[in-house]
C-alpha cells in the first residue's frame, strides 16, 4: 500500500473503573502502546489519561481493524503492567472489554493531541469534550420508513 492517512481517537477504562493508572503506569502504557504501534505499522500521536481511563490518538493502517489493534494494545499493556504489580496473585491490571472510537481529519490532529495530553486539566476544569469521553454504546438513530 503506497499511501494512507487514517486518524482515530480511542478511549477505554480500567476494569470496573478502578484507579490503576498512576504517573508511573502512564509511562509504562506509553512504552507498551508504542511497541504495539511499531509492530503493527501504526503511528501513535498521543497517549494520555486519568486514573481510570486512557485516551490514544493513532494512525492505523487500513489493513488492520480497529478492534484488532485495540485488542493488542489492551492485552500487551495489561500483561506488561501486571508483571510490575507487587502481588500478581491477588492484583492484576485489567481493562474493560468495550472501547470508544472516533475518526477525525488530519487538520484536527493538533487539537486532538492537545486534548489528550491535557486530560488532567480538562477533568479538573470540567471542560470535557463529551464525544471524546464516550464509553457507553449509543442507541442507533431510529429510521422511519
Amino acid at each position: 500500500m503506497s499511501y494512507w492517512r487514517t486518524y482515530y481517537h480511542l478511549v477505554w477504562t480500567t476494569k470496573n473503573r478502578e484507579p490503576w493508572i498512576t504517573a508511573e503506569r502512564i509511562d509504562m502504557l506509553q512504552k507498551s502502546f508504542r511497541v504495539v504501534a511499531k509492530d503493527m505499522g501504526a503511528f501513535t500521536h498521543a497517549i494520555g489519561g486519568m486514573p481510570d481511563h486512557v485516551h490514544v490518538a493513532v494512525s492505523i493502517p487500513p489493513t488492520i481493524t480497529v478492534s484488532n489493534y485495540v485488542g493488542r494494545l489492551k492485552g500487551s499493556s495489561s500483561r506488561y503492567i501486571s508483571k510490575s504489580i507487587e502481588d500478581p496473585d491477588t492484583d492484576v491490571f485489567l481493562w474493560q472489554s468495550q472501547y470508544g472510537v472516533l475518526t477525525f481529519g488530519e487538520r484536527s490532529l493538533p487539537t486532538i493531541v492537545a486534548y489528550i495530553e491535557n486530560q488532567a486539566r480538562h477533568h479538573e476544569n470540567n471542560d470535557l469534550w463529551r464525544p471524546f469521553e464516550q464509553l457507553d454504546p449509543i442507541e442507533p438513530p431510529i429510521r422511519h420508513p
